[in-house]
C-alpha cells in the first residue's frame, strides 16, 4: 500500500531534487496503465521486483550509469494468477552531498525468458505468502 505523499517522500530520499517530479509522474503513469491492464485499483496490487543482474555502463567522479535486469511479480486478491514482468532498467546516477542519487531512470521490456510449459500457475494465496518473506536485496517500499 502506498500514497502519493509517502511515495513523494521516498522519491525525495532516492532521487536528485531535479528528478523527483519527472520520476513521480512516470511512476504514476505506469501505475495507472497497470491498473487499467489488470482492471483493478493499483492500491490493491502487490508488486515484488528484484534485480537479477547489473552492469556499470559509465562512471566518473560525480556521475555513473548502470543497467539492471529485473523481474517483477504482480498480483492482487481475486485477480487470477500473478503475472511476471521482465525488464531492463537504465539508471543514471549523480554523486551529491556524499550520496549517489538517481538522476533518471527508464526501462525497456525484457529480455523475457520462455515460460516453463510444465509449471502450473500459482494462485494469489501462494504468491501472497512468499511476497511477504524478507527480500534478499532490501529495497524501499512504495
Amino acid at each position: 500500500a502506498h500514497s502519493s505523499i509517502g511515495r513523494a517522500e521516498i522519491f525525495r530520499s532516492l532521487l536528485t531534487p531535479a528528478a523527483v517530479a519527472d520520476q513521480a509522474a512516470a511512476f504514476d503513469h505506469a501505475a495507472e496503465q497497470l491498473a487499467l491492464t489488470l482492471d483493478l485499483p493499483v492500491e490493491r496490487l502487490v508488486w515484488v521486483e528484484a534485480p537479477i543482474t547489473a552492469t556499470l555502463t559509465d562512471s566518473g567522479d560525480s556521475a555513473a550509469a548502470v543497467d539492471v535486469w529485473t523481474v517483477s511479480i504482480l498480483g492482487a486478491p481475486d485477480a487470477g494468477s500473478p503475472q511476471q514482468v521482465w525488464r531492463t532498467v537504465h539508471v543514471d546516477l549523480e554523486h551529491l552531498d556524499g550520496r549517489w542519487l538517481v538522476a533518471s531512470a527508464t526501462a525497456d521490456a525484457g529480455p523475457t525468458p520462455a515460460a516453463n510449459e510444465l509449471a502450473l500457475q500459482s494462485g494469489w494465496d501462494e504468491f501472497d505468502v512468499v511476497a511477504g518473506w524478507d527480500p534478499i536485496v532490501v529495497g524501499v517500499g512504495l
